[in-house]
């Protein structure tokens, strides 16, 4: 790995202040000293094997947020980060001159340069690519019904050995329906050219981890995740690189995204590993460290929206195998239905005090609808009758 690091000293003011000159220095008190950050220091840490990855970790006195420029274009927008760390995907090989300003109290800011040389030579599964964006661009969601679209699991066994499983935790069909912003989230890969991009429409709402809430939103951790307002930001760029996690159900296949992105469900992560994968649902492992230190695999099941009919599922076919619509009036066809007569062994195993019978007063059909009926009367040693089919 290519480590570039470079201390530069320059300092500007980029902000105007307008006010009277009787008001003038009591907002700059509000405001703090404009005092621009000191002994700003960047680090590029650029992967080798091929991925176009490149870590940068930029730090200086008295630093309130960083602003980092990529090179990438010459109408290119900052990406920030408030501690200073962020991960960028390079699509191309070459030379990139990157920027980082470091911004103090009152605005005043410290840039940086650093010139960086990136090699790119993996190259995305052509199905895989087809998959995600359906050759230009394709939406995503969660596969929210089926079991274990969400989970959670130990990295690894006592042995050391890596587990790819959630066997602590699965979420049930619709289980975080309730909270109100997982499931609306849609999630949009694009290809244009070699370039793979992600939008999250996260409708202006995020479902947090608790145990990132601090240390991503700097508020106090709640008893349980939930949704916090949070802007996704604009599209991300991805980059796909072989993965190195010794699982032996996955694909080897992982990919980062961009400018600290996330794939719905904030871990604090950006790198997802694919485990399996077919044209329209993708399961896929990511690696969370939360506040505290510890870390957990977590488990989602990805499907894309194109693949829906009707209520929301994927398109399954049914055979018909057995069916009764009650078309005659009077008691259940003996062709089709059994009775179950009497209390059985202690009330049919659950206590029940009724006693079951083949009469029609219990049990009957009439237009089209079969009618169980409970009556309070004597009948065998039993108060109560019904019937059981």
């Amino acid at each position: 790995m290519k480590q570039y690091s470079f201390k530069i000293f320059q300092f500007f003011l980029f902000v105007g202040i307008l006010a009277s000159v009787s008001s003038c220095r009591e907002d700059i008190s509000e405001i703090g000293d404009l005092t621009a950050p000191t002994n700003l220091n960047v680090v590029a840490n650029v992967s080798d094997d091929g991925s176009g990855i490149v870590n940068f970790s930029a730090t200086a006195d008295d630093a309130m947020i960083y602003h980092f420029f990529f090179g990438t274009g010459s109408n290119e927008t900052p990406t920030i980060s408030s501690n200073g760390t962020i991960q960028q995907i390079y699509r191309s090989s070459g030379e990139y001159d990157v920027k980082v300003i470091a911004y103090g109290p009152g605005g005043v800011g410290s840039n940086a340069f650093v010139n960086i040389n990136v090699e790119v030579v993996y190259e995305i599964p052509a199905d895989l690519l087809q998959a995600l964006t359906g050759g230009s661009s394709r939406e995503w969601r969660w596969y929210k019904e089926v079991p274990g679209h969400l989970g959670v699991g130990p990295l690894a066994d006592d042995a050391g050995l890596p587990v790819g499983e959630p066997i602590w935790y699965q979420a049930q069909a619709f289980e975080k329906e309730a909270d109100g912003c997982l499931y609306t989230d849609i999630m949009t890969f694009t290809q244009e050219g070699n370039k793979v991009s992600l939008l999250l429409d996260n409708m202006g709402s995020s479902f947090f981890n608790r145990g990132e809430v601090n240390e991503a939103l700097g508020q106090s951790a709640p008893e349980d995740d939930s949704c916090f307002d949070f802007d996704a930001g604009p599209s991300k760029s991805v980059g796909f690189f072989q993965s190195e996690s010794g699982l032996e159900n996955t694909t080897d296949i992982s990919f980062l995204i961009g400018s600290n992105g996330f794939l719905s469900y904030y871990l604090g992560s950006s790198t997802y590993e694919i485990l399996s994968y077919n044209e329209d649902q993708m399961d896929i492992r990511v690696i969370q460290t939360d506040d505290a230190g510890a870390q957990f695999a977590w488990y989602q099941k990805m499907i894309a929206v194109d693949a829906d009919t009707g209520g929301g599922g994927p398109d399954i076919e049914y055979e018909l195998v057995w069916e009764d619509d009650f078309l005659f009036n009077g008691p259940p066809s003996s062709s089709r239905w059994s009775f179950d007569i009497g209390t059985g062994n202690n009330g049919w195993g659950n206590g029940e005090s009724q006693y079951y019978t083949d009469r029609t007063d219990n049990t009957f059909i009439e237009n089209g609808i079969l009618n169980i009926v409970a009556k309070r009367e004597p009948f065998a040693n039993s108060q109560f009758t019904s019937g059981r089919i």
